[in-house]
């Protein structure tokens, strides 16, 4: 198991930290000697077996963990959010270390975390809970694409959600297949946008609708995309992306 606060003893040294399970193994020195060098080399903190966890920064000492639960070559790997007591830059270099050693190992990982990005980069499959039950189990492309209930809906990724047109029925669409100006096949609402945002490679507008608040996403803005606070706009809803959901919050065929 990889702790979420590292869980490393800081009175042993790193390689007496990666060693603790093989010890209690009563495997012999040679065989301890040759995992240990194995594992630190495989979460690249070759060269730090004699530093103790004091020294080592927070991504290190997780690695060092990480490490640990290697060694014994388990059949299986838990993590309980192993990467939540990191820095955001520091969280997705070693979110992609842990799937890259995972694929090479081939250890059956189970990978609890509340960080949405995190599980759609490291996951297989997905298992999205709340209150105790199962909204759904599903790759990450199903999951984003195919939402089973309204809550793995709005749980992972952001989505708009638009009161049904004289029924029960709840529409829902990503933000990145909001569309802007007249489109065929599509629900079209007049909307005036409250906050238009730059990021570079990927713009966003909050556009308020008659049916609420809207998010655009564009991906590739240009000069011709983009929009300005207060301008008055025409939002198109593509049938062919929208998913709809009952009144108990499960998708609709």
């Amino acid at each position: 198991m990889v702790f979420q606060d590292y869980a490393i003893f800081p009175h042993l040294t790193v390689a007496e930290n990666v060693a603790f399970g093989l010890k209690a193994r009563r495997m012999n020195t040679s065989e301890i000697a040759r995992r240990v060098a194995e594992s630190l080399a495989t979460v690249r903190l070759d060269g730090f077996g004699e530093r103790l966890p004091g020294a080592l920064s927070g991504g290190q000492q997780q690695r060092v963990g990480l490490a640990r639960a290697m060694a014994i070559r388990p059949r299986l790997l838990l993590m309980d959010e192993p990467l939540s007591n990191l820095d955001a830059r520091l969280r997705i270099e070693l979110r992609e270390d842990i799937r890259d050693i995972q694929q090479r190992l081939g250890i059956t990982t189970i990978y609890v975390t509340h960080d949405q990005e995190e599980a759609l980069a490291v996951s297989d499959r997905i298992c999205v809970m709340h209150a105790g039950r199962i909204e759904q189990n599903a790759t990450p492309f199903e999951l984003y694409r195919t939402p089973a209930t309204r809550f793995a809906a709005s749980f992972v990724g952001e989505m708009n959600f638009v009161p049904g047109d004289g029924d029960a029925h709840e529409r829902a669409i990503r933000p990145e297949h909001v569309g802007l100006g007249v489109q065929p096949d599509a629900i079209l609402l007049d909307g005036v946008v409250r906050k238009a945002t730059f990021l570079g490679r990927e713009a966003q507008l909050l556009i308020d609708t008659p049916a609420g608040p809207l998010l655009r996403r564009d991906s590739r803005p240009t000069a011709a995309t983009l929009a300005t606070q207060g301008q008055s706009v025409t939002v198109a809803l593509p049938h062919a992306h929208i998913v709809r959901f009952d009144a108990a919050g499960r998708r609709l065929p």
